[in-house]
């Protein structure tokens, strides 16, 4: 049988079948937002500059390879997975500015890229700039903050082992500065992301980080600023917290909470009924998100790198949420125009 020649270049049949089978955020994402916009922040914290007198390669263009790490973290790829990606996928290579001819981050890059912001703060200046972003496209936050927080897990440490014949490799592998809690009878190993959204249009406004072990009403998420109406489950009930937003003029509309011998009123259990169709807003955020976890919620140790990890989940939520809206409103004006 006469072997088949190669064809190096596929056709645009086979071109187009491959855009179309293309995620909607890899293909649209570039076009809603400039990433340019991220750069001063990036190479800011980056801090290159630093770095010249040590002589070497030159790095990666800053901007392209935070869009490595959005994709990775969009698709829950390991480092090694994205670097094969990258030659593999022509839609990740679009969406990079690569060609098959570039030469592009190995795994390592990626892990010291994403290591280097992390180590220098860099997730609270990125959110910052994207919010800023979503603002001026008329997504301002409105009808009121909701707050809530998500347990994030990582390898939990196997308390069998003994620490005298565990090797350096194992570990470096257990996060010492991860807790230890208990939801619903169920122990969780990890973090904490707590995060405030505006109720109208569902978009994260604040984005922080600490152990699970972390009581939820500890973590100050309130916007002083607006004064919007209020929104949060029973563990932000406190006397504390009602007496300070009744000095700050904010609605209070925190989930009453039931005690051993005092059941909730008739009264009350209607006023949760009422608010908890406002507060089901955040547990969409968490399900979007974790719908694309595999085996652990994150992959790093240590606090800093968590906290990185965990904020780029939440950032990559609003520029997908803001794809979302923006599309949907173009389709409605291109609708009004017919």
């Amino acid at each position: 049988m006469k072997p088949k020649q190669l064809n190096l270049f596929p056709s645009a049949a086979k071109l187009r079948r491959y855009d179309e089978k293309t995620p909607s955020f890899i293909k649209t994402i570039n076009r809603i937002i400039d990433f340019e916009i991220f750069r001063p922040e990036l190479e800011e914290h980056l801090n290159y500059k630093s770095d010249k007198i040590k002589g070497g390669r030159p790095p990666h263009d800053s901007v392209q390879m935070f869009k490595v790490l959005i994709i990775a973290k969009f698709h829950d790829y390991a480092d090694d997975r994205m670097e094969f990606a990258m030659h593999d996928s022509l839609s990740i290579q679009k969406f990079l500015g690569f060609d098959q001819n570039d030469e592009m981050p190995d795994s390592k890059t990626i892990w010291s890229f994403r290591n280097r912001l992390a180590q220098n703060g860099a997730f609270d200046a990125l959110f910052q700039k994207l919010l800023v972003l979503i603002r001026a496209a008329g997504f301002e936050a409105k009808e009121g903050q909701v707050v809530d927080a998500t347990i994030i897990e990582t390898r939990r440490p196997n308390s069998r082992e003994d620490d005298e014949e565990m090797n350096e490799n194992a570990k470096r592998q257990i996060d010492e500065d991860a807790t230890f809690t208990k939801k619903h009878g169920k122990t969780y190993h990890g973090y904490k992301g707590h995060i405030r959204i505006d109720a109208k249009n569902k978009f994260v406004q604040v984005v922080k980080v600490t152990t699970a072990s972390t009581h939820d009403s500890q973590v100050d998420l309130v916007d002083t600023v607006s004064k919007q109406d209020f929104y949060g489950d029973s563990a932000y009930k406190s006397a504390q917290m009602d007496a300070r937003l009744l000095k700050l003029g904010i609605a209070n509309h925190i989930s009453y909470r039931a005690y051993r011998n005092k059941p909730l009123t008739r009264e009350q259990k209607a006023i949760n009924k009422e608010n908890s169709s406002v507060r089901a807003k955040v547990e969409h955020i968490f399900g979007n998100i974790k719908r694309r976890v595999k085996k652990y919620d994150i992959r790093c140790v240590g606090m800093v790198r968590a906290t990185l990890d965990i904020g780029l989940k939440f950032l990559i939520y609003n520029m997908d949420r803001m794809r979302h809206l923006v599309l949907e409103r173009e389709q409605q004006e291109r609708l009004v125009r017919l």
